[in-house]
């Protein structure tokens, strides 16, 4: 056997190493855990959510209403046999554009999808159209909507929160980890609130 000969002496070592380091990863998980609660719930007092509880199939999320839109703060587990947690935090619009409406930053897949015909409307202003890919069923509807304001509102807003999709009816903040810091949550909230009053003003 591949334990014989092995001292029952460092066998009981092995084991007591490997208790202690489990018990580590569970204390820092639960660290961790009481960090990103805490500062939902500063979050949730901010902007009048709440912590809606999940189910053996579904975690729980943070929900709520702020100037009319939907707000949703919640950690999906994604991945295969190791799973890793991400951070999706999106605003519902308080109504829809009906546009087909799909804005997102740029990346290696959609630049493939553009040499193969994928759609992608041009508004015009080369450094936005450089760093975002623009669908929808009207390209003039779509144009009009994306005017000054509020593409250098958007630009400023997703460099300075990351990544945003935009789409009929909500917007997107989507990446990957469990951000456990109330001011960032706010801070990507407000910027989703800003894009969504934009959006209504011109639709």
């Amino acid at each position: 056997m591949f334990l014989a000969g092995v001292e029952p002496g460092f066998l009981v070592l092995l084991g007591i190493v490997g208790v202690a380091i489990f018990v580590l990863v569970m204390v820092a998980e639960s660290q961790r855990a009481a960090r990103v609660k805490a500062a939902w719930q500063e979050v949730g007092a901010r902007f009048g959510m709440h912590y809606q509880p999940g189910s053996f199939w579904k975690r729980g999320r943070l929900v709520g209403s702020h100037q009319q839109c939907a707000l949703e703060i919640r950690i999906d587990m994604r991945g295969g046999k190791h799973k890793h947690p991400y951070t999706v935090i999106s605003c519902g619009l308080p109504r829809a554009l009906n546009l087909g409406l799909k804005i997102y930053r740029e990346g290696l897949f959609s630049g493939l999808g553009k040499m193969f015909g994928a759609q992608d409307i041009q508004t015009g202003d080369l450094h936005f159209d450089k760093q975002f890919m623009i669908k929808g069923n009207s390209e003039a509807r779509v144009v009009r909507l994306l005017d000054d304001p509020l593409r250098e509102e958007f630009t400023r807003l997703d460099q300075q929160c990351g990544p945003l999709v935009i789409s009929d009816d909500t917007i997107v903040y989507d990446v990957r980890g469990r951000i456990e810091d109330a001011g960032r949550l706010a801070e990507i909230l407000e910027a989703e609130l800003a894009i969504a009053g934009l959006l209504m003003e011109r639709s």
